[in-house]
């Protein structure tokens, strides 16, 4: 099985024609790259996307490139009018979406590295999971994997009627600004399914972004990641940006970062009366 990331890929760095031409460090809304292991090449983290690049619908033959530091949800119709059997058909199974690449945790680390050993240090595997939704709630755990294939996902497979098939996938990615990636959980939803009344399956996919060591505490279990601007500005639709103030010097301002609350505004009931007890994040 190769991995659909396979359709954007370079010569090795080291080879000088054909090498990807990239930023030495990752800025926002640089594409992501990956390293395919079985074609020896980097390539594009990539998600299906609609034609035209838009979030809603319509089938999604296009891939598109998983953006740094920014978040994107999309939805795909899967038609299946010509292709009862859901075994034939790449965009249902999961395993095309997750196996076989690594993410590069920042460009000029991998490219500079003075050495193979050194460069493959660079590469971050994928934790995928299984998850399923109950309820409000999700459960997710790791896939098992082979004994015979050096310790490859076994993840499941669609069948002829169209059971184990990829109805959601999710990027979860921790990074550290420009010092790069930290590491990339993939969400993956399987579901049997029966298909639509005009022969279509609905897929959704997305990503975030996360703070390397960012928790929001405004969860009961205060261990949630919470989403972050970028350096060196904020990013819209992004939280500003508060916390304790520490100290302040001539190397800038320290604040502490465990802290950190997110700004926010007391919220106004019917009554006309604030609140100061629980404010509304932002």
């Amino acid at each position: 099985m190769q991995s659909r990331h396979r359709r954007f890929l370079w010569s090795d760095p080291e080879e000088g024609e054909g090498a990807i031409k990239v930023n030495t460090t990752y800025r926002a809304g640089d594409p992501i790259l990956v390293y395919v292991h079985e074609q020896e090449e980097f390539g594009l983290l990539t998600l299906p996307s609609p034609f035209g690049g838009g979030g809603g619908g319509g089938g999604c033959e296009v891939p598109n490139p998983v953006r740094y530091m920014e978040d994107r949800e999309t939805e795909c119709h899967v038609q299946l009018e010509e292709v009862p059997d859901c075994r034939r058909v790449e965009a249902l199974d999961a395993a095309s979406m997750v196996k076989g690449f690594a993410v590069v945790k920042s460009p000029g680390e991998a490219f500079n590295a003075t050495s193979r050993k050194k460069m493959e240090k660079t590469f971050i595997p994928v934790d995928v999971q299984l998850c399923e939704r109950y309820g409000d709630g999700t459960t997710c755990v790791q896939p098992s994997t082979s004994k015979d294939d050096g310790g490859a996902l076994l993840m499941p497979r669609p069948t002829l009627n169209c059971a184990n098939v990829l109805k959601e996938l999710r990027l979860e990615i921790h990074h550290n600004g420009t010092s790069g990636i930290e590491q990339v959980i993939v969400r993956v939803f399987i579901s049997d399914l029966e298909p639509q009344g005009d022969n279509y399956i609905v897929q959704r996919f997305g990503y975030s972004h996360f703070w390397t060591g960012t928790r929001n505490v405004s969860y009961a279990d205060k261990s949630s990641p919470v989403p972050r601007s970028g350096n060196p500005g904020y990013l819209k639709g992004k939280p500003l940006i508060v916390g304790m103030l520490k100290k302040t010097d001539e190397d800038g301002v320290t604040v502490d970062a465990d802290s950190w609350m997110g700004l926010s505004l007391m919220p106004m009931p019917s009554t006309g009366h604030c609140l100061t007890a629980k404010g509304s994040r932002y």
